[in-house]
C-alpha cells in the first residue's frame, strides 16, 4: 500500500505556518521514529529534552485527528507541528529511494549507540 500522505494533505491539514515548523523539526534531526500503520501516522520526536510519543489518525472522510499530547492540541486542539514532522519525514523518505536506505542505517547506527550507551550505566 502506497502512503496516503502528501505535502498537500499535510498542509490542508495544519497549514503553511505548521509545515515550515514541521520542516524544521524534520531538518534538525529531532524525528526519531515515524511510520504509518492504516489509519494511524505515529512517531517520535526529541522535544524540549524529551522523547515525546505523537500520533495522529486520518479518519474516513480524510481529515485528520491529532493524537498529540502536546499544548498546541490538547489546550487549543489544532494539529501541530510534531505530527506533521512525522508526516513530512514520511513522505521525504516515500519520494526518495536513496532515504530509505539512509533512515534503515540511522536505525541501526542508533541501536549500535543505544546498546552502547547502556553497557557504561
Amino acid at each position: 500500500m502506497s502512503l496516503p500522505i502528501t505535502r498537500k494533505r499535510l498542509i490542508d491539514w495544519a497549514g503553511n505556518q505548521v509545515i515550515v515548523e514541521a520542516e524544521g523539526i524534520v531538518q534538525r534531526g529531532l524525528v526519531l521514529n515515524a511510520s504509518f500503520e492504516d489509519p494511524i501516522l505515529k512517531g517520535v520526536i526529541h522535544w524540549n529534552n524529551r522523547d515525546l510519543k505523537t500520533s495522529l489518525r486520518i479518519l474516513p472522510d480524510g481529515t485528520a485527528e491529532n493524537q498529540c499530547p502536546c499544548y498546541a492540541n490538547v489546550k487549543r486542539g489544532v494539529i501541530c507541528a510534531h505530527v506533521i514532522a512525522l508526516g513530512v519525514s514520511l513522505v521525504r523518505r516515500e519520494t526518495d529511494p536513496l532515504r530509505k536506505e539512509k533512515y534503515q542505517e540511522e536505525i541501526r547506527r542508533a541501536k549500535r549507540l543505544a546498546k552502547i550507551y547502556l553497557s557504561y550505566r
